[in-house]
């Protein structure tokens, strides 16, 4: 609205600019009589005389025009269009100042007069159009050069991101093998010559859901050609069974009435007729019993329209399809219409039914021997045979390819990933045409929608068994989504199918099924197929426990890490710590981030790769220390230097110690970092069978993680100059937190055969700090400190045997303690560490007092 009221503004100002041109026109002779005249032209013989010659007011008032001008043209230059108006109203102003050379214009200055004057003013703005409108042009033809080749560049792209219309459930005509065909016309000739003088006769043909009995109908009517007409009637549009029977004979009425106009009223009147009557309600029915009973007039009217249907030229077929998807009263109906309301001469009759279903409603209505009555409706019964696999099978590729928009050659790739036994078992399940196509269609949703929404994060052979399943096996498939524990069982991180599903084995019994089998007979090989025990798996498959959830939602959690995320820390210029310090400050799971860390195969990284791998495998480490969680532990087992081969694990080791000696440039990081470094030691042990354990070396070593701990204990200790050697004896504080953690387990209790071994690695570099300072606690605030040292409150006791085994307990309790805090050799011996800490960074001030009053 405001860009209209700009144009409408700006073409009033050019229309009182243009009007503005004969104000400064003089007199012509042609009108010199009417000028002479006193009366006439009073205004401009005023306005005239003031302007001519007059430098005092017409250079102000060229000033203000050229100004006005000035702003016009600027406006014009800005614009991103051109306006067609504006070129109208100059020209116009053009051909109005230079119509009829004889006007006269009023002079501005000698020898320039208004006429001139404007004409300037008005090809300026015509050349800045001009120029404008070039510039306009090339910009427009570069743009359009632009678009077309990014078209053509991309043509291909899109043509596959575009989404393709859902197909029905029809049979393509090229999906009938020939020999069908054949047996099709094969019919039409037999049918076609059959006496159908006296009365109608019903083709009926059969065949589970799905096995084309749609296309057959319709290969059928193709061979008919125009040696019939052919009626449709489409009874499952009825609600109730008397809407059938209206319906039937209004279709009839409809289709033929345009060929035979003769039909019309009688099929109409006997319609009437039928429609009055009222069906016997009596469930034993029997042919009699179908007779209406207006016996006499209902029978008149139908031999006669049966004898106006007999001298037509050629038979009326008429074909009715989908008789198994009516209510049984309908279906009940429509065999009536055929058996005996609606026998009439010259008439054919082709239905499509499975028996199955049409014998289970008759023996609803208690007729004894359901196949024999369809016998009497149905003298010809053809039986649609199996469906050949390989149709099947490639119209699940052809639909396949038909609904994908997600890659050009899709449907082959994924084809030629399938194996012949894969194609065995999917051809059990999708075992006709309508079920290969349905099948096509929801794989195909869920994959455009994966591929728009969680590209990569899943696996597609996986998403492709989990859709056969929920097709084939909807109980199972409910049960892996709300309890995978009843087919399933856990190793940690993976999935895998409970022995006794698939084969039976010898396992504990928590693994095995209990229970009794509900599951359908393919069922375990498409399990087998997911969950199997040597199923090739990648990152992204469904047995991994932390995928599982991704497959039933079609989505990856916002509490998990996805491969996208995890692939973006490899990004050039990615900020690592930052970035994985994110993960965890927005509450990723940290199973999830140390799966996503353990999927990634290091020795395909580059250098650049592989240090932002490290730096960020080493920050999540820092970030999750705090925690009592058990994912530092699969950090550890993801430093082993076996996972990096003999061409990275130098520059592998060099990475991970640059870091930490990066790490401790940060003040606040050393607490955490002393942690970290403490569980990445490792500790000696031996087997069950009393067999020394190999110790399995990281990128970093024992000695080099000992010498790191003295680095964070010397680096803290530098930078709080306030820290005295008795904040070491209380196990609060930051000091002692890092402290306790340069206490490394050197071999554990299996291995000793009695108390785990200790090594406090920075009493030295502590003993040497503290003996250093000039000013030093004394010898009794390091008892009264050492004593009270990992002490607990003392309960009461009711009897002596408690309190001895109390203090049995918290004797050794106290002593457990003193070794992770100290080391092992903590004893106070003359030699040991804690005796030296005492006597060079404590003083006894008693036998100083002894050694000053001697010397006086």
């Amino acid at each position: 609205m405001k860009s209209k009221n700009k144009v409408i503004k700006e073409v009033l100002w050019c229309i009182g600019f243009a009007l503005l041109i004969p104000i400064w026109m003089g007199v012509a002779p042609s009108w010199y009589g009417w000028y002479t005249e006193p009366e006439n032209a009073r205004w401009m013989k005023w306005l005239y005389g003031l302007l001519d010659g007059n430098e005092l007011v017409n250079i102000p008032f060229c000033l203000l025009i050229a100004f006005l001008t000035f702003r016009w043209g600027k406006h014009i230059w800005n614009d991103y269009n051109i306006r067609l108006y504006r070129t109208v109203l100059i020209v116009g102003g053009l051909v109005v100042l230079y119509y009829g050379s004889n006007v006269v214009y009023a002079n501005v200055v000698t020898g320039l007069d208004y006429r001139e004057y404007i004409t300037v003013l008005l090809a300026i703005i015509l050349t800045v159009m001009l120029i404008k409108g070039i510039c306009r042009f090339l910009i427009f033809t570069k743009e359009k050069k632009e678009e077309k080749k990014t078209k053509s560049e991309t043509q291909d792209k899109n043509e596959y991101t575009k989404p393709r219309g859902f197909t029905d459930d029809n049979t393509n005509e090229n999906s009938i093998p020939e020999s069908l065909k054949k047996y099709a016309g094969e019919i039409v000739e037999r049918l076609l010559v059959t006496n159908i003088q006296e009365q109608s006769y019903a083709l009926g043909v059969t065949g589970e859901w799905g096995v084309g009995k749609t296309t057959f109908l319709r290969v059928l009517k193709k061979q008919i050609g125009s040696r019939a007409d052919i009626v449709e009637f489409n009874p499952w549009m009825c609600s109730s069974p008397e809407q059938v029977t209206r319906d039937f004979f209004a279709s009839l009425r409809h289709q033929l009435s345009t060929k035979y106009s003769i039909l019309s009223s009688p099929i109409k009147e006997y319609a009437k007729y039928v429609s009055s009557v009222t069906v016997n309600p009596h469930p034993a029915i029997t042919v009699e019993g179908l007779l209406p009973v207006k016996q006499e007039s209902l029978f008149e009217k139908k031999k006669a329209l049966s004898e106006k249907f007999a001298k037509l030229p050629r038979p009326i077929v008429v074909v009715i399809d989908d008789v198994d998807r009516l209510e049984r009263d309908e279906v009940f109906e429509v065999l009536r219409l055929i058996r005996n309301t609606a026998d009439l001469s010259n008439v054919l009759y082709m239905v499509a039914y499975d028996k199955e279903y049409v014998t289970s409603v008759l023996e609803e209505k208690e007729i004894k021997d359901s196949t024999a009555y369809l016998e009497k409706i149905f003298p010809v019964e053809v039986h649609l045979p199996k469906v050949e696999e390989h149709l099947v099978w490639n119209t699940l590729y052809a639909e396949i390819k038909a609904q994908s928009n997600i890659g050009e050659g899709f449907a082959d790739i994924l084809f030629k990933h399938l194996s012949s036994d894969d194609k065995e078992l999917v051809l059990k399940v999708l075992n006709n045409y309508r079920r290969a196509k349905r099948f096509a269609r929801l794989y195909m949703l869920n994959m455009a929608y994966l591929n728009q929404n969680a590209k990569g994060e899943l696996k597609l052979m996986d998403v492709f068994w989990l859709e056969l399943l929920q097709m084939y096996d909807k109980k199972s498939y409910d049960i892996l989504t709300d309890e995978p524990g009843v087919l399933l069982f856990s190793d940690g991180e993976r999935f895998r199918i409970k022995d006794g599903i698939v084969r039976t084995t010898i396992t504990d019994d928590k693994n095995k099924f209990e229970g009794k089998p509900f599951w359908k007979e393919e069922t375990p090989k498409i399990l087998e197929k997911m969950f199997g025990r040597y199923v090739k798996t990648i990152r992204q498959s469904i047995c991994f426990t932390e995928n599982y959830d991704k497959f039933f939602t079609l989505s990856v959690s916002p509490f998990r890490l996805s491969v996208k995320e995890m692939s973006s820390l490899f990004e050039q210029g990615a900020q690592t710590e930052k970035m994985v310090g994110k993960w965890v400050d927005d509450g990723k799971y940290f199973s999830s981030i140390a799966y996503q860390f353990k999927q990634v195969g290091v020795n395909k990284l580059s250098d650049e790769q592989l240090k932002s791998y490290l730096h960020g495998l080493l920050c999540f480490n820092l970030k999750v220390t705090p925690y009592r969680s058990t994912h530092t532990w699969e950090v550890k087992k993801m430093l082993l230097d076996e996972r990096y081969n003999k061409g990275v694990d130098k520059k592998a080791h060099d990475i991970v110690i640059a870091w930490f000696n990066d790490m401790l440039k940060e003040d606040k990081l050393l607490p955490d970092l002393s942690k970290m470094l403490h569980r990445l030691y490792i500790t000696e042990t031996i087997d069950p069978d009393g067999r020394k354990e190999r110790l399995e070396p990281l990128l970093i070593s024992n000695e080099e993680v000992e010498s790191l701990l003295r680095l964070v204990m010397e680096t803290y200790l530098i930078r709080h100059k306030e820290a005295t050697a008795l904040d070491i004896m209380n196990e609060k504080g930051v000091l002692p937190y890092i402290f306790s953690n340069c206490c490394v387990m050197v071999k554990d209790a299996m291995a000793t055969e009695n108390y785990c071994l200790y090594k406090q690695v920075a009493f030295e570099t502590v003993t040497m700090h503290f003996a250093a300072k000039a000013e030093k606690p004394s010898f009794e605030e390091y008892e009264r400190a050492l004593g009270a040292l990992f002490n607990v409150e003392i309960p009461e006791f009711d009897n002596p045997d408690d309190e001895y085994a109390y203090w049995d307990y918290a004797g050794e309790t106290y002593d457990n303690k003193m070794r992770e805090y100290f080391g092992s050799n903590y004893d106070r011996k003359e030699d040991s560490p804690l005796t030296e800490f005492k006597e060079r960074c404590f003083v006894d001030v008693r036998a100083a007092d002894v050694k000053m009053v001697e010397a006086k």
